[in-house]
């Protein structure tokens, strides 16, 4: 039997850093737009925990979806940043961090060895 996991512990700790920051940029988007009635584009930010998901249980499909929504989501702030919304620079900095994460050696070399 499969054990699905939401955090895996046995990664590396750049992969469980990225899938937990996953997470809590999710979770601060539910926040920022319920209560802050931030920009719409905060609900992108919504689909963060679907990549993360795979990535705790070694799926190569979703460590390449989390780079790719990151990558997304940084171009979309960074749109915002010059046009419409400057407080954005924070959330930009955990979008930053997290493309990071991602692609620390450390994350890449585990994802090559383990994912399928």
């Amino acid at each position: 039997m499969t054990e699905h996991k939401w955090i895996d512990r046995s990664q590396p700790q750049t992969l469980q850093s990225a899938v937990l920051l996953s997470y809590v940029i999710a979770a601060s988007a539910v926040v920022g737009w319920a209560i802050f009635q931030a920009p719409p584009w905060f609900l992108m930010m919504l689909v963060l925990p679907v990549p993360a998901y795979f990535v705790a249980n070694e799926k190569k499909a979703g460590y390449a979806t989390g780079i790719a929504l990151s990558f997304l989501l940084l171009f979309v702030q960074i749109y915002w940043l010059f046009n419409h919304y400057p407080g954005v620079v924070i959330s930009m900095i955990f979008t930053v961090a997290l493309i990071a994460l991602y692609l620390h050696p450390h994350s890449r070399d585990y994802e090559k060895i383990w994912f399928r």
